[in-house]
């Protein structure tokens, strides 16, 4: 099936859809959203889930990579600033 006709099929499920189908299809593509703002940070700036996403690659990335200190090593070095 191609892209156009699956959308053509989309519309026509919103079109007859009941209020719970509509629902559904709603958050389903609410839940996809990787633009959406899910929190902020320090300075106001807004984090969307593609940041969430990114960070999480980003630290999964850095343990494999050896590129982690211990809380232990982290005390320390806070004592000191």
């Amino acid at each position: 099936m191609s892209t156009a006709q699956i959308k053509e099929k989309l519309h026509q499920y919103i079109d007859q859809g009941d209020e719970s189908l509509i629902k559904k299809i709603y958050k389903l593509v609410k839940e996809n959203d990787l633009d959406e703002i899910v929190g902020y940070a320090a300075d106001r700036k807004p984090i969307t889930k593609k940041d969430i996403i990114a960070r999480a690659k980003q630290a999964n990335e850095d343990i494999a990579d050896g590129r982690v200190i211990t809380q232990e090593d982290l005390e320390k070095e806070a004592e000191n600033w």
